[in-house]
């Protein structure tokens, strides 16, 4: 009897780790939802000189942020959504944040990754993440990726893989239509 005992505890510690390495990874939780942590990039495009640095604070506006990889199909059928929802919700609050990361290394190096942006004409602020840090930081694992952040700074939806963008454009529509954390619903 007391090897399956063991082997209970044993898969309870495992699983046990294995949340807890997540939960770091996503930040602070409060009430249920997990406080977004910045982008750390060190490289941006389409940011302003002068203008305030994007990724640091992602609270006071409903975010999306958009991962994705150079020259994938999938991502870059994803982007048209994005660039879409970016052109039509901005003006009621929606920052939209890229991060284009190198997933062979012919695409490595900042050249194939402004190619890439200026190609699929995205013109909102992209962090350059050439090391997967920020992709691994934000607990991201397949491209493309949205994370959806409401103006608290809280994390309210992680999209990975096939996106359901009908899903994640209602979820934009809702966050948007909210003034503050007090009035959100727990979904």
């Amino acid at each position: 009897m007391r090897r399956p005992r063991r082997a209970l505890l044993r898969r309870a510690l495992w699983a046990a780790a294995v949340a807890l390495a997540f939960a770091g990874a996503a930040g602070a939780s409060v009430g249920g939802w997990t406080r977004a942590l910045p982008l750390q990039a060190k490289v941006w495009f389409n940011v302003p000189q002068a203008g305030p640095f994007p990724g640091k604070d992602l609270s006071g506006k409903v975010t999306l942020i958009f991962f994705w990889t150079a020259q994938d199909p999938a991502c870059a059928h994803a982007s048209q959504y994005v660039k879409r929802w970016f052109r039509e919700y901005r003006d009621r609050g929606l920052q939209v944040l890229g991060v284009i990361s190198p997933e062979f290394t012919a695409q490595a190096g900042r050249a194939p990754l402004y190619e890439e942006i200026a190609e699929l004409r995205i013109y909102f602020p992209v962090a350059v993440d050439e090391d997967l840090s920020v992709k691994r930081d934000q607990g991201v694992v397949s491209w493309p990726a949205v994370i959806v952040v409401d103006r608290a700074g809280f994390v309210r939806g992680r999209y990975e893989g096939v996106l359901p963008f009908d899903d994640i454009e209602r979820f934009l529509e809702y966050l948007l239509t909210q003034r503050g954390p007090e009035t959100y619903e727990k979904s």
